[in-house]
């Protein structure tokens, strides 16, 4: 009890500092104080306190210095914790007007499209809680059913639409899950690279790329890592050259 006593104050202590330590950085960002908000939001992220307004606020920091890389990176990392939020897909938009590579993006199938913003509706925290709601209401239904003469084929109706509906939000928090841990899209920090044919420095030169561009990470080996563009293109990069977000 005592042990659980001190957890809870050591947690409530550490919200507090989390929460005047955002009010610093805000502050110090509304005063025109880039550097310093940035170093502040940085300390706390070192601290694996992440939130999508952290990243937000990080990405409009880095912006203002002019660091489009770092600006992209942190704008793609809020967009992971919320994949629909608009203010930060528009800082995105605007911060990539400033990237030298141009890239002609392969339009996705409109029903994947849709089903990547259904799901990105809602974090994987709330769609498991919703699968739980849904067994839950079949749970019931399934109990009711057994003792009732009447009206059973509604709450075997009832059963079999929550049922499918548990295992749907199922594999959506999963689907949410998965984007937040496998991490398999980077940025370019370098402010120019080649890009090439083969994981060695002497390997054909493929094409360039600058900085702040997206990847996609295909393969990792030693010190390189095989990437593809949104227009489908592919080649290896030195590990050292990207950032993962």
């Amino acid at each position: 009890m005592k042990r659980l006593l001190i957890i809870s104050v050591i947690l409530f202590c550490g919200q507090l500092i989390y929460g005047q330590s955002i009010k610093d950085a805000n502050r110090l960002y509304k005063k025109g104080d880039y550097k310093n908000a940035v170093d502040i939001y940085e300390k706390i992220l070192d601290k694996d306190l992440e939130s999508t307004a952290l990243y937000y606020n990080l990405g409009n920091s880095y912006y203002k210095m002019n660091k489009i890389p770092d600006a992209i990176l942190n704008y793609e990392r809020a967009l992971l914790l919320s994949p629909n939020n608009s203010d930060v897909r528009y800082n995105l938009a605007l911060a990539r007007t400033h990237l030298v590579d141009k890239i002609d993006v392969i339009p996705e199938v409109f029903f994947i499209r849709w089903f990547k913003m259904f799901v990105g509706m809602l974090s994987s925290n709330i769609w498991a809680l919703l699968s739980m709601i849904f067994l839950f209401i079949c749970a019931i239904s399934f109990s009711t059913y057994k003792y009732l003469q009447k009206n059973r084929n509604i709450y075997i109706s009832i059963m079999l639409i929550s049922l499918f509906l548990a295992v749907c939000t199922v594999f959506f928090s999963y689907i949410q899950k998965s984007r937040l841990q496998d991490r398999d899209h980077a940025i370019v920090f370098s402010p120019v690279v080649n890009i090439k044919g083969s994981p060695a420095d002497d390997g054909v030169d493929l094409f360039l790329l600058h900085e702040g561009t997206k990847v996609e990470i295909l393969e990792k080996r030693e010190a390189w890592v095989n990437i593809k563009l949104k227009d489908g293109m592919e080649g290896w990069i030195r590990l050292e050259t990207i950032q993962i977000i």
